[in-house]
């Protein structure tokens, strides 16, 4: 497992003050960069494991040209995704994962309660106006000045607690389980054998992209660390 990318694209926060964000180029050329050194390395297969809505979008188009690129087999997953229904179950007022809510602020009370400030959670739903989105079947880039206007909230805070972290969170290692036929993906040519089950416990820090790699070599996990 590599380390989490702290950098990506959040334009959408830059209302707010304090963003550092790339464009679309940068994080694509980071993500080639990474891509091209694990193919150097005898890596065969990667997975992209992302923790930021805005990403979610940009890493779809991304993992699909740099496999292309590097005949490759790329996967890219955003873990809150994997088992909407079971998140839906345990969230009591909203049904899946947004911003500053219920499943992210339940997260961050888990790993780094001291600067949560509950006390706030009140004041910021007073606070928050109605948000707008796209009509169905329509594509627009949105800020958060748009989608949640005034605070950055976009859902429900005040239910958050630890316990729905560890019940909900994409950290649990059943969340991430690869038992597909490898395909080689660029050339048309593919490859049979059973990728196994690949299983690790993931960052739950909104706005990480970790990368897992996968050898083919060994048909194992390989792991590397790095600073």
């Amino acid at each position: 497992m590599l380390p989490g990318l702290w950098l990506g694209m959040s334009e959408h926060h830059l209302p707010f003050g304090g963003t550092i964000s790339i464009d679309f180029e940068a994080y694509q050329a980071i993500l080639r960069s990474v891509v091209r050194s694990l193919k150097a390395l005898g890596f065969a297969r990667l997975l992209i494991v992302n923790g930021h809505g805005g990403h979610i979008d940009p890493l779809a188009v991304a993992a699909r040209e740099l496999a292309v690129a590097y005949d490759m087999p790329i996967v890219a997953t955003t873990p809150w995704m994997l088992a909407p229904n079971d998140v839906a179950a345990i969230f009591e007022t909203d049904t899946g994962p947004r911003h500053a809510c219920e499943g992210e602020t339940s997260v961050m009370l888990a790993i780094a309660g001291d600067i949560v400030k509950p006390e706030k959670f009140e004041e910021a739903m007073q606070q928050a106006p109605e948000r707008v989105s796209a009509p169905a079947g329509f594509s627009r880039f949105y800020s958060f000045a748009e989608r949640a206007p005034v605070i950055g909230t976009w859902g429900d805070p005040r239910k958050a607690s630890k316990d729905k972290a560890s019940a909900s969170s994409p950290s649990k290692p059943e969340s991430l389980q690869l038992r597909s036929p490898t395909r080689r993906y660029g050339q048309g040519q593919t490859r049979s054998g059973e990728v196994g089950e690949a299983r690790s416990r993931l960052p739950v820090a909104s706005g990480s992209v970790t990368t897992l790699a996968v050898s083919e070599h060994r048909d194992q996990l390989r792991t590397r660390s790095g600073g």
